[in-house]
């Protein structure tokens, strides 16, 4: 298995993963997001490390990016979601909006 990327900045509110796939702009997007918050997160690519896609697969979620803050996780997280998962401060990411 592959050693995860871990990125961090000043904050850390708890275990963040951006679970993510080569070329998913949004993925870019999020990763981009959270480091200018400062936020504390690993990054899974889910083609290389089968035991993430594994991991999402029995959460019934099969796209990326999915973030995960604790033990909660989103697929294709919106803006709202993500500022929710990581409680108050400016919120600049334009991300997906989930499907439905």
């Amino acid at each position: 298995m592959a050693e995860p990327n871990t990125h961090t900045g000043a904050r850390s509110i708890g275990p963040v993963v951006v679970y993510s796939s080569p070329l998913c702009g949004a993925c870019e997007e999020l990763k981009t997001y959270l480091h200018s918050r400062g936020v504390a997160f690993t990054v899974r690519d889910v083609l290389i490390d089968e035991d993430a896609a594994d991991e999402l697969e029995r959460r019934l979620i099969f796209s990326t990016p999915a973030l995960s803050v604790g033990s909660t996780y989103v697929e294709l997280p919106g803006r709202e979601q993500v500022d929710a998962l990581l409680g108050p401060g400016q919120a600049a990411w334009r991300g997906p909006k989930p499907p439905g």
